[in-house]
């Protein structure tokens, strides 16, 4: 007599997909921790030395996001696809003729005077369901500032506004500014709505 084996019944999709799955999770664990056990040894330097720069400390700590960028250093390298930022960038659009304006006005080009720049960020789309969002900006800017001038400038279109010590220069907008100088060699900007 014949044996006969039992059928082979094929895999459901569910139980494939199942399967799939648990492959796919088993791999991407083992990528992670082999990532974090090379990570060990070898770190990254970025992470590895160093202290937060001071200006970051001047930023709201609950801002969702924050952006610090060293301009000077990233001009200070040769043959580096920053430096095209950081060059001529006046083409003869009209954007690039307001610039020129602010620039005579100010003695001001980020080009050449902005060092370092960190930045608190409020999105729109993060705001609470519901309510009228509108992005909201927090700059802390250091590098060389003509304080006559810009200070001037922001008058020929907004006002100043004196709390305590403090001098608070407001220019309407889309969306308003409002800027003031921390020390001769840093300034505080910041958009949206309140941005005083």
């Amino acid at each position: 007599t014949k044996r006969l084996s039992p059928p082979v019944m094929p895999l459901s999709i569910t139980k494939r997909a199942l399967i799939g799955t648990a492959v796919l999770a088993c791999m991407a664990t083992a990528a992670c921790a082999g990532f974090y056990l090379y990570r060990l040894r070898h770190p990254l330097l970025a992470f590895s030395a160093g202290r937060a720069p001071d200006m970051l400390g001047q930023l709201p700590p609950a801002a969702p996001a924050i952006v610090y960028v060293d301009l000077a250093a990233l001009r200070a390298i040769e043959n580096s696809p920053w430096a095209a930022l950081f060059g001529p960038a006046m083409n003869g659009s009209r954007e690039d003729r307001d610039y020129e304006t602010f620039v005579r006005a100010t003695g001001f080009d980020y080009q050449r005077d902005l060092d370092r720049v960190a930045i608190a960020l409020w999105p729109a789309s993060l705001a609470a369901p519901g309510a009228m969002g509108e992005n909201r900006v927090l700059t802390i800017a250091d590098g060389r500032f003509d304080q006559q001038k810009i200070e001037a400038y922001a008058l020929r279109f907004g006002k100043v506004t004196t709390r305590g010590t403090h001098a608070i220069y407001e220019v309407p907008g889309s969306p308003p500014v409002s800027l003031e100088f921390l020390s001769p060699t840093r300034i505080a900007l910041a958009s949206g709505k309140d941005a005083d």
